[in-house]
């Protein structure tokens, strides 16, 4: 076995000279990314437990619940790699706010 394939190019308790780490800011965005996918939890959330009047006032399946539900999940899993490729190569920022505003408007929309 090949030793340099096993070694670290940079050891794991040195950080490159270059890089420079604020702790306080590091929060902080942590911090909003936190709040922001709570208020995105939070409206989903809200929602979901009077979707079973809806459906049966409609007069539909209780299938269509569950498609329902899972129409947000496939959204999120098939849009969270391109859109944080786009963040990463554009501002997070604007992606995060224009990401908030439309969720807004479909549930806007949807109500």
């Amino acid at each position: 076995m090949d030793p340099d394939i096993t070694e670290a190019a940079i050891p794991l308790n040195e950080q490159p000279e270059d890089v420079i780490i604020d702790s306080k800011t590091g929060m902080y965005q942590v911090w909003m990314l936190a709040f922001s996918l709570a208020i995105l939890q939070i409206g989903f959330g809200i929602i979901m437990p009077i979707f079973p009047y809806y459906i049966s006032e409609l007069g539909m399946a209780g299938i269509e619940l569950g498609v329902l539900a899972a129409s947000f999940a496939i959204a999120r899993i098939i849009f969270a790699g391109p859109v944080g490729n786009l963040s990463d190569r554009v501002d997070r920022k604007p992606i995060l706010i224009i990401s908030l505003l439309g969720f807004a408007f479909s549930n806007i929309v949807y109500a």
